[in-house]
């Protein structure tokens, strides 16, 4: 009697644990979202993908609850990229041309994470890894592995002390890296300025997707397969040019990590139904009637492919 008691007990110290060390992970990335959003903080960050290898200045500031984020290219071609309230504006330094992409959306340059971990956890697992140093600073290693094969493995070393994701990976289902996101250097300044967006003169200012978000009544498509947990973001439309009766729909799924874009464009008789693969970017291409169909996110193949075959024009 007595040796089952010890086994019960020790049955549940071991439960508890892991459960434990489970909210621990979900606790956090909790404190990452909200230190991501609420500090003033700037580094060197490098962005490894397909291959390539991208360093830049980046800067985020935190004016009364605005936030604005900078990257600086540090290598050719000279660019700067900032980012505020759903609007990126990229100026190319050589030409002093300016490109405004206007999105109902507002992500971050390093990472997304919503608000509501909880829904994340029907769909991934958080792992606590234990402590890794990454820029000379100690970090909480967390895993995120998916509990399904519709989405990739994420890997992020959060700051013992300040909790901002100092380094992130997108894995492949395998464990392969497929993309990383790395600070070699972090600061933490009491303020930061904010950049004026209205530097650029307008002659040589492009605005794309000044759109708004549209109900589902008017997407030409119906979507008959989407992957567990992901939801509408926002639908738009934009015509292919000023004087064109053609337009571009565009609608974007997410489980609130992951997100897949849906494109619906004229067909092109050059064109026929495909599917390629990028690095982390996965597309399918299929041809329906005189529309073009894109899918295409980093996510793996199938989840592209189950979308695309269930999309039926209305």
């Amino acid at each position: 009697m007595l040796i089952h008691s010890v086994f019960f007990v020790l049955y549940w110290v071991i439960v508890s644990a892991a459960y434990a060390e489970e909210q621990t992970a979900a606790e956090y990335l909790g404190k990452m979202r909200q230190a991501m959003h609420t500090l003033n903080y700037q580094g060197t960050v490098v962005f490894m993908e397909n291959g390539a290898l991208d360093a830049v200045h980046y800067r985020h500031a935190v004016v009364r609850g605005r936030e604005q984020e900078q990257l600086i290219s540090l290598n050719s071609p000279a660019r700067e990229i900032i980012r505020e309230a759903g609007t990126v504006q990229c100026i190319f330094k050589e030409t002093g041309q300016s490109v405004v992409d206007h999105r109902p959306l507002n992500h971050s340059f390093l990472i997304d994470f919503p608000q509501d971990i909880g829904r994340l956890e029907q769909f991934y697992r958080f792992e606590n890894k234990g402590m890794e140093t990454v820029a000379m600073r100690p970090c909480h290693r967390i895993d995120i592995m998916p509990r399904d094969d519709y989405r990739y493995a994420w890997r992020i070393w959060i700051d013992k002390d300040v909790f901002l994701p100092l380094k992130i990976e997108l894995l492949d289902l395998t464990g392969k890296a497929l993309e990383q996101v790395v600070f070699t250097d972090l600061s933490l300044p009491a303020t930061i300025p904010f950049i004026s967006l209205d530097d650029t003169s307008e002659d040589k200012v492009r605005h794309i997707h000044q759109t708004t978000n549209q109900p589902q009544a008017t997407w030409p498509f119906i979507l008959k397969n989407i992957p567990p947990g992901f939801e509408t973001q926002f639908y738009t439309q934009k015509p292919i040019h000023k004087a064109s009766e053609y337009s571009v729909s565009h609608l974007l799924l997410s489980d609130g990590l992951s997100s897949v874009s849906v494109y619906l464009d004229q067909a092109d008789d050059s064109l026929g139904d495909s599917q390629e693969s990028l690095g982390s970017v996965n597309s399918v291409t299929r041809i329906l009637g005189d529309k073009l169909l894109v899918v295409l996110g980093k996510v793996p193949p199938k989840t592209v492919q189950f979308i695309a075959k269930g999309v039926v024009l209305k």
